[in-house]
């Protein structure tokens, strides 16, 4: 069999043993709201203080009640809509808790998995985000009286139409409702792009490849990316597709060149009378400025910010809304197939840290999409390690020891994989991770680092 050794920065959470499916039975949340079940809620040990919290609203049963909710979202609850777990009507104040769980690191914190069972087919989901939402008077937990339904208007940041599922929370499986289409609308909330661009931290650096890079030799002025403005001896290079075109199209004479962004990415734009060409690209830094970017970036994201970035909400946002008539956990999903699958047989290694680390139960996260495409691999399915090679992919874990170990969606599209590779006979793929320095003790911090990547 042969070893394919790819030295790289992988994002990776990293899990031991006693975390397994039946391991951690308490949910990750700042009061005992919702049952304690094993199956569904597998809290990651190294995790367990980063908190996913709920926000409370407290209302009187016997009026309607509208609540608001940072996020965007909204709860319509009609009066006398809750009882008591064994139906008796309640006169008391009630608490009612909401959170919503969007971001990749706030799924992985939650403990709450994306997979899907059809017709005994293991699937998973792209999520358009989740939901959960309890009620309780003093220490006693209600449900919705029979008959009875609230609504929730949920502001999805994903756009597209999704379909609605909510976990059964005894066996861990997550049962479809309905379809649903999506209502582009404002985010009442939203604060204004200044403070957001304040926000954000730099961009996560990555080290030349002398080797294997093919460098861009003209001079852009990097300054003008907020991202990248802080940062010196940014180098550039062909960041993906045909080398041999862009090698043709760099030996070009061109009038007008400029750097643009795509989302995430950033395009050399090339043109000279009617003829124009662009190149996707990407920053990176010679083995001296790496180590001086590295540990401006390890800085930044150390910084205390005057508000978590995740408070922060884009102009628009997706209004999704539902009927329901349980409290529970909630998603808005569909299915994501892989038409182009590459399956390898995962091997890891960990570098860049002082003390002994074993991969032996490691359990990896990869990312892919926008984010909320995620899917668990522990030592059982190392060797069924798969993913879509036209999406964007990441790989995300946590050391024991809180740090994380990371790689971009760059650094990964140009990792190279066997191409007789197969599910059916999958090559042994070694990854050599890195660590990096900052502990992690929140999910908006976990949440600036897997932006970045």
């Amino acid at each position: 069999m042969k070893k394919y050794l790819v030295h790289s920065f992988i994002v990776l959470v990293v899990f031991f043993a006693s975390c397994n499916q039946a391991g951690n039975n308490a949910p990750n949340s700042d009061s005992d709201i919702g049952d304690k079940v094993k199956v569904f809620r597998n809290v990651v040990q190294a995790l367990k203080n980063l908190n996913v919290s709920f926000e409370k609203k407290s209302i009187s049963s016997d009026i309607e009640n509208i609540l608001s909710f940072s996020g965007g979202s909204k709860v319509s609850i009609p009066a006398e809509s809750f009882v008591y777990e064994d139906g008796t009507a309640v006169k008391e104040k009630i608490e009612v808790s909401f959170r919503d769980i969007q971001s990749s690191a706030s799924i992985i914190a939650s403990g709450i998995h994306l997979n899907y069972d059809s017709a005994g087919a293991a699937l998973e989901f792209k999520t358009g985000g989740m939901f959960e939402v309890r009620a309780n008077a003093g220490s006693k937990k209600l449900k919705i009286k029979d008959g009875k339904k609230i609504k929730v208007d949920f502001a999805s940041q994903y756009e597209g139409d999704y379909n609605f599922y909510k976990m059964d929370e005894k066996t861990g499986n997550w049962n479809y409702i309905s379809s649903q289409e999506s209502v582009l609308g404002k985010n009442d909330t939203q604060e204004a792009d200044t403070e957001k661009e304040e926000l954000l931290p730099p961009l996560m650096p990555t080290k030349l490849n002398t080797k294997t890079d093919l460098i861009i030799d003209m001079k852009i002025d990097h300054t003008k990316f907020k991202e990248l403005k802080n940062f010196k001896g940014v180098i550039w290079k062909f960041a993906g597709g045909d080398k041999n075109k862009a090698l043709e199209i760099l030996s070009n004479t061109w009038s007008k060149t400029e750097v643009l962004k795509d989302g995430k990415d950033y395009l050399l734009k090339l043109s000279s009378g009617n003829t124009q060409e662009q190149i996707k690209i990407s920053p990176v830094f010679s083995e001296k400025n790496y180590q001086q970017a590295i540990a401006l970036y390890n800085s930044s994201i150390s910084k205390t910010k005057k508000a978590p970035i995740d408070n922060v909400k884009s102009d628009d946002t997706v209004n999704r809304s539902y009927e329901i008539s349980e409290m529970g956990i909630y998603n808005c999903d569909i299915i994501y197939r892989y038409p182009n699958a590459i399956f390898v047989d995962a091997k890891f290694q960990i570098k860049g840290s002082a003390e002994y680390i074993s991969t032996d139960n490691l359990v990896v996260f990869r990312i892919s999409g926008d984010g909320n495409v995620i899917r668990k691999f522990s030592k059982e399915n190392y060797k069924n390690f798969f993913f879509e090679p036209n999406l964007k992919n990441k790989i995300l874990a946590v050391l024991p020891n809180g740090k994380v170990a990371v790689m971009s969606s760059s650094d990964f599209s140009e990792m190279r994989f066997p191409s007789k590779s197969s599910k059916a006979s999958p090559e042994e793929v070694v990854f050599a991770l890195t660590q990096i320095d900052e502990t992690i003790a929140s999910t908006e911090q976990l949440d600036k680092v897997i932006r970045q990547l």
